[in-house]
């Protein structure tokens, strides 16, 4: 695996969200000085929410970079590489629940956490929920079993249900999550459920294809035999010599 593309897909999820708390807590910052005094603290809450959306944007536009470099990958490592960036997606999951559960935090609807650690563990959850709703939508046969592990779909299932009541991600995110829920079978698909992402073969389309495969050499082998005895034509016994 080449490091640079390694850095390249691992960033969005192990960097945390501290450089962007900085530019929101600045921006922010602006926001309340061209307030006028008698801003209501609900107004300001918006300010924040908004701000935080318009910067999620700009991190999910990383993750489709991210997404195009995987699906790049040979597919001999592509598996591999997959199911590590699975595992660190599962680890940041768990720690960041852990710490949102210390503090005993509870998802208020378009409200941002003032406090930095609460910020910062709720971001990972919407980033790391949103790319790996974007992997098991293009690669699917490769995500669903390790959605099966027990603490893997718990803590999948806890960090899309923090990320639908806190409702906070744009609108296009929150439908790729959703989809990913059917996919996975997380939860019942719609009737005529299409996952509009999916470009895998199944294992029946694969053996189909190899079985045709096989028949096709065959084919070609025992006509190749048939051209080769007519070019020779009948050969003569020594009775005729």
């Amino acid at each position: 695996m080449r490091p640079f593309l390694s850095a390249l897909i691992l960033f969005p999820l192990l960097v945390t969200s501290k450089v962007a708390d900085d530019q929101s807590e600045g921006k922010i910052d602006q926001v309340k000085q061209d307030k006028k005094a008698s801003h209501s603290p609900k107004d300001a809450h918006i300010d924040q929410a908004k701000i935080y959306v318009s910067m999620f944007e700009q991190k999910r536009r990383d993750h489709m970079s991210a997404v195009d470099s995987i699906v790049g990958i040979d597919e001999m490592k592509q598996r591999p590489f997959i199911e590590e960036i699975v595992k660190n997606i599962k680890n940041i999951l768990i720690e960041s629940r852990e710490t949102l559960d210390r503090v005993r935090y509870s998802p208020v609807k378009g409200v941002l956490p003032e406090t930095e650690t609460v910020r910062d563990s709720l971001s990972k959850v919407f980033e790391n929920t949103a790319f790996l709703s974007d992997i098991a939508l293009r690669f699917p046969s490769i995500i669903r079993p390790r959605i099966k592990d027990v603490k893997m779909k718990t803590v999948l299932v806890w960090s899309v249900e923090t990320t639908k009541k806190a409702d906070l991600i744009d609108e296009t995110t929150q439908k790729v999550i959703h989809l990913m829920e059917q996919e996975m079978e997380l939860v019942p698909k719609k009737e005529g459920f299409i996952n509009p992402y999916g470009n895998e073969k199944s294992k029946e389309e694969k053996m189909r294809e190899a079985v045709e495969e096989m028949k096709k050499k065959a084919d070609e082998k025992k006509n190749k035999k048939h051209d080769l005895k007519i070019k020779k034509g009948p050969s003569m016994s020594k009775s005729e010599l």
